[in-house]
């Protein structure tokens, strides 16, 4: 062959490669800008279709060799698991947000204690054994005793708040602990001190007649002759009336005036024949047993007494002692 026509041979053969490269190029740039339909799930994992978002096709929007451009919808999701997702973020947004709440309020109480009450909660825990003790070891009946307690409480919210405390301070230290008495006694010091602090704590005169007043209609309900118990008062000094309610100065007249009376109409008294009367019921606080013990003085008396309800077995809570003007 002729050296000219290698020449136009070679020629067209690197033409024809230049022009299947071209082709196949131009083929290749058409398919990365263009896929098809068959094609999708390949693309998809490639440019991630839906970054972070998983689930399951509920409905494929496309159909094969579909012509598809940038934006058109391939395929949906179920949207059901991703709803679920946001209302449970929703609750807990909620949620937290009362949580939230509910601490601010905390706080504001915790202030609002912290500025109100402090003064009134170190007052307690000081003086949470205060009025136990003297209700319980100090006479109720001395108008002394009262005016010194409330001047040391001050007012009517730190000797109501004390009241409570030593109620439920007793009384949750023990059933065995807290007794009627107890109750009676912090009861009373309560009604007494309050009246203290409120400017109405009558004189010692003033609350004698009183509850003299008050005995005489509880006598009078017995069918006692008038003025049957002035026997019985006439040697009795203030303390003894401070010392007792009406209700117990009603019941030693009625057991005391009688035989009394009938001591002086026998001339047994001008003989000063000796007499004792004993006599006893239940406690108007509701447990135990109240005894009256009327008899001559005479030496290591209330010793014997106390002696003799202890080897009986019995406790005694508390004891009045008062000796009259003939002994």
């Amino acid at each position: 062959m002729k050296p000219t026509k290698k020449l136009v041979l070679g020629i067209v053969n690197l033409a024809l490669l230049a022009a299947v490269g071209w082709y196949a190029y131009q083929a290749l740039e058409d398919y990365l800008s263009n896929p098809w339909t068959r094609d999708g799930q390949v693309r998809g994992q490639v440019i991630q279709v839906a970054p972070r978002v998983s689930g399951m096709v509920t409905r494929i929007a496309v159909i094969d060799n579909q012509y598809v451009r940038a934006g058109d919808l391939l395929f949906e999701i179920d949207p059901e698991p991703f709803e679920i997702a946001v209302s449970q973020a929703e609750a807990n947004l909620k949620r937290a947000r009362i949580s939230s709440r509910a601490s601010e309020i905390e706080y504001e109480r915790l202030q609002e204690i912290a500025r109100q009450d402090a003064a009134l909660i170190e007052f307690l825990v000081r003086e949470h054994l205060t009025m136990s003790h003297v209700a319980q070891k100090e006479d109720l009946a001395d108008p002394e005793v009262i005016t010194k307690f409330a001047r040391h409480l001050g007012n009517e919210h730190r000797l109501t708040a004390l009241y409570l405390l030593t109620v439920a301070d007793i009384r949750g230290t023990s059933p065995k602990v807290w007794n009627a008495w107890k109750g009676k006694l912090l009861e009373d010091l309560y009604k007494h001190t309050l009246h203290a602090l409120g400017g109405r704590a009558p004189s010692a005169g003033a609350l004698v007649e009183e509850r003299k007043r008050a005995a005489l209609e509880e006598i009078a309900l017995h069918a006692m002759p008038k003025d049957a118990q002035q026997a019985l008062w006439n040697t009795l000094d203030v303390g003894y009336f401070m010392r007792h309610d009406a209700d117990e100065l009603a019941w030693h007249a009625r057991q005391l005036s009688r035989v009394l009376w009938q001591r002086a109409q026998t001339g047994a008294a001008a003989a000063n024949e000796p007499l004792t009367v004993v006599r006893a019921r239940i406690s108007p606080v509701g447990e135990g047993l109240q005894v009256m013990c009327y008899t001559a003085d005479r030496p290591d008396l209330f010793a014997r007494i106390c002696g003799y309800f202890d080897r009986a077995g019995f406790s005694i809570l508390d004891a009045r002692v008062h000796t009259t003007r003939n002994g």
